[in-house]
């Protein structure tokens, strides 16, 4: 199903309506379910952590949570580009004061820790959405040999990617990348979350993935141990289950060989998956679980009910990351 496929009609004046101006213009759309195409969801939220009107709801049909009303395509490139890595990670440069406070290289060797297994005997390895490259970096360090390279939307990440870790990464989106080669391990840490719609990225993963090679991804876990209103933002189009997201790769002609819930310090609530890919998909889109929807609506429910005090607290931590350039 293309992007275009999935948006909903909507009269111009409730999409002038919809416009937010914290701080920027934020240009929002209807749009149905990316798995099951299903125009039908129940609410759980109507705004997120900042206070941007977009919505959390679940698919009556499949329970998939996602976002409706949400950004634009258009919107949310130039958010890639230009803001992401400071709205939520406060980063003014990329440099290892930035890296200290993010834990980045504690995360690096933790992930590659957990993919190891399945990159052993990998002789190349792409990453979308590279970020920083130090999972690159994990993989070349301990895998000599082993070709690998990258894809990051964000120009200073990209940058320094080429220049300091001396990496093959490209600046841009996967629907960007111009690259014929094919690769062993295609990994994704989250990534998928972000995406408008699955099928150009799956569409993309079998053009460059070699037969026998294997898929990695982590994202968030909207059915994990989470407290805060965090996960609820923006730029998270679709929050995954264990459940949603082994049925996602199952439906896109995957053999799932782990799925992982991740609860640690620095993994606050994320699920890990690797598939290799078969020739079968498997119609999961119906496989609604009601004890999971019960479970997660009492997560929504459980929220401080103030919604000034959630955005405040969001833009105090906004303020502080400018305070400190």
């Amino acid at each position: 199903m293309s992007h275009e496929e999935t948006l909903i009609a909507m009269p111009q004046q409730e999409r002038k309506s919809w416009r937010s101006f914290l701080p920027f213009p934020l240009e929002l759309e209807r749009c149905v379910c990316a798995i099951c195409s299903s125009d039908k969801s129940n609410a759980l939220m109507h705004f997120d952590q900042f206070g941007f009107p977009i919505g959390t709801v679940e698919c009556e049909e499949c329970g998939f949570i996602y976002t409706n009303p949400r950004p634009t395509e258009t919107y949310m490139r130039s958010f890639y580009e230009k803001y992401f890595w400071f709205f939520f990670q406060g980063r003014h440069r990329v440099d290892q004061r930035f890296f200290r406070r993010m834990q980045t290289r504690e995360w690096a060797e933790l992930r590659f820790a957990r993919s190891a297994p399945y990159l052993t005997g990998a002789k190349s390895v792409l990453e979308i959405g590279s970020g920083s490259g130090l999972f690159l970096d994990q993989v070349r360090k301990n895998f000599p040999g082993v070709s690998t390279a990258g894809i990051e939307p964000d120009p200073q990440m990209a940058k320094y990617c080429r220049e300091e870790l001396k990496l093959d990464v490209h600046t841009g989106f996967f629907q960007d990348y111009r690259g014929e080669g094919v690769f062993d391990a295609i990994v994704l840490f989250h990534v998928i979350e972000h995406l408008f719609e699955f099928k150009g990225l799956f569409e993309f993963i079998r053009k460059h993935l070699s037969p026998g090679g294997v898929v990695i991804m982590e994202a968030p876990n909207v059915d994990g141990d989470w407290k805060t209103i965090y996960m609820i933002q923006l730029s998270h189009l679709h929050i995954f289950s264990s459940r949603t997201i082994k049925n996602l790769l199952l439906a896109k002609g995957f053999e799932v060989l782990e799925v992982s819930c991740l609860e640690n310090d620095l993994d606050e609530s994320n699920v890990f998956i690797a598939g290799k890919l078969r020739n079968a998909t498997v119609d999961t889109s119906a496989s609604r679980d009601p004890q999971e929807s019960m479970r997660i609506r009492a997560k929504f429910q459980q929220m401080p009910t103030s919604r000034t005090v959630r955005i405040l607290r969001a833009w105090v931590r906004l303020a502080y990351f400018a305070l400190r350039r």
